[in-house]
């Protein structure tokens, strides 16, 4: 089976990862993106130039599709839910959660009405939609008319490098950023936009009756 991604978002954050991780397993034989972030994985054995930006009518109107077509994928992996409207073969696309839609508030009106036009368009187009948990498949299934049964929640994994290490190994952490190793530890890792609802753990922690056993951790990507 010959599979195509579309590895524009390889270099962003969150869906990035994602997306870096798959490649990284075999998953992909074409890639579309930006040669100079992706001609060094050697998985990949064609690489179909394409640099638009996501959300707009570019990305649309510009699509690649007749260099795609010309690769003959069996399959489309999109994973995100801006999929290309005109594209006419099969897809597979991850919609990770609903969050244009659910908090619609921390975003403009057409962002919101563009991510629930793609989304309702994405949800018909695939033949497999591919979610991050269960309850983004209950999300789904609330806001758009779709089928159960092409909704498959598959769980994101942990990098290799991600695993559990002795004390000593990690105990030049607290020197370095000036952690009180006299306190248990509440650690949030994420980046600082408004959907992630950092007011409201400030305030719960600043209301937590035994915080002074606790440090409160943000972790973040340095700029």
């Amino acid at each position: 089976m010959k599979v195509a991604v579309d590895a524009r978002m390889y270099n962003m954050s969150g869906i990035g990862t994602y997306i870096q991780n798959l490649m990284k397993n075999g998953l992909y034989d074409i890639a579309i993106g930006k040669k100079e972030e992706l001609e060094g994985i050697k998985e990949i054995e064609k690489i179909i130039e394409f640099d638009s930006p996501i959300y707009g009518i570019k990305e649309q109107l510009k699509f690649p599709y007749k260099e795609l077509k010309r690769e003959k994928p069996d399959i489309l992996h999109v994973p995100h839910y801006n999929v290309p409207i005109f594209y006419k073969g099969d897809m597979i696309v991850t919609i990770h959660d609903l969050t244009h839609i659910v908090y619609g508030e921390f975003i403009s009106p057409f962002a919101r009405f563009y991510a629930k036009v793609m989304m309702k368009i994405a949800c018909k187009k695939a033949k497999i939609i591919l979610t991050d948990a269960e309850y983004t498949k209950k999300d789904l299934l609330k806001y758009f008319k779709v089928d159960e049964n092409k909704i498959k929640p598959v769980y994101l994994g942990a990098k290799e490098k991600i695993v559990p290490k002795e004390k000593e190994e990690i105990s030049y952490l607290y020197e370095k950023f000036n952690i009180p190793k006299n306190k248990k530890l509440l650690m949030f890792v994420g980046n600082l936009k408004e959907h992630k609802n950092l007011e409201r753990l400030l305030i719960a922690f600043s209301r937590l009756k035994k915080n002074k056993e606790y440090t409160l951790l943000l972790v973040r990507k340095s700029i």
